[in-house]
């Protein structure tokens, strides 16, 4: 199950402040998220994304069902 609740907001721009709930845990909004191709993430290394303090990273899902494949990714412990 996933939500989103606004915890506020402003009215002259119409930022919000808000939280995801997701099965995985709770996502803090706005949020500086990665963006990783095929499950890796270009440019930064394992170091300074922890530094990032992101709460998520995304993968996309087509990109990895064609390669490697859902058996592959689950052999290997899932992301």
């Amino acid at each position: 199950n996933f939500s989103f609740d606004v915890l506020g907001s402003e009215i002259d721009s119409e930022a919000r402040l808000g939280q995801i709930e997701t099965p995985h845990g709770t996502i803090d909004t706005p949020a500086f998220i990665f963006c990783a191709t095929k499950a890796a993430i270009k440019g930064l290394s394992s170091e300074q994304m922890k530094q990032c303090n992101t709460q998520i990273i995304l993968s996309n899902t087509y990109h990895l069902h064609v390669q490697p494949g859902g058996e592959e990714i689950k052999k290997m412990g899932g992301l």
